[in-house]
């Protein structure tokens, strides 16, 4: 009988395996790149975040802060997972002509760079406008 330890282990190995015998480097290379991306972006997301803060003690503008935090981070890995599984359809359905293949990637790669702009985007809009809420607010308190 095998330990737990053993057991993963053994199915560990058994995936790396299998996944080093792909049968597409390539798309294997360009998946890899996608997600090196996709952390990238979740990394920036995460600085962005870590550097706003609302004043002192207020509790309400902390938790709404946090709120779009979280809404952000779940947009962004919820876009990330549509993203792979686009990929990962497109390579099952890929053409086997080389340079049909290569432009159809092409395509893909400016689709995805396109949405993670947009997406980028939206989110600094969103917090351009829980700035501009807190200053407004900020605002009223001194008057």
């Amino acid at each position: 009988m095998r330990r737990p330890a053993e057991s993963l282990s053994l199915l560990l190995s058994m995936v790396l395996l299998a996944g080093a015998a792909s049968a597409d480097p390539e798309a294997d290379m360009r998946r890899a790149l996608i997600e090196r991306q996709q952390r990238t972006d979740e990394l920036i997301l995460r600085l962005q975040q870590s550097q706003q803060s609302p004043a002192p003690g207020n509790v309400r503008q902390q938790q709404e802060l946090d709120a779009l935090h979280m809404q952000q981070l779940q947009q962004l890995q919820n876009r990330n997972a549509q993203q792979l599984r686009q990929f990962d359809a497109s390579q099952q359905s890929a053409p086997s002509d080389p340079p049909a293949a290569r432009m159809l990637m092409l395509q893909q790669q400016q689709i995805f760079e396109r949405d993670r702009q947009m997406e980028l985007q939206q989110f600094r809009w969103e917090e351009e406008r829980v700035r501009d809420r807190e200053q407004q607010r900020s605002l009223h308190k001194t008057q």
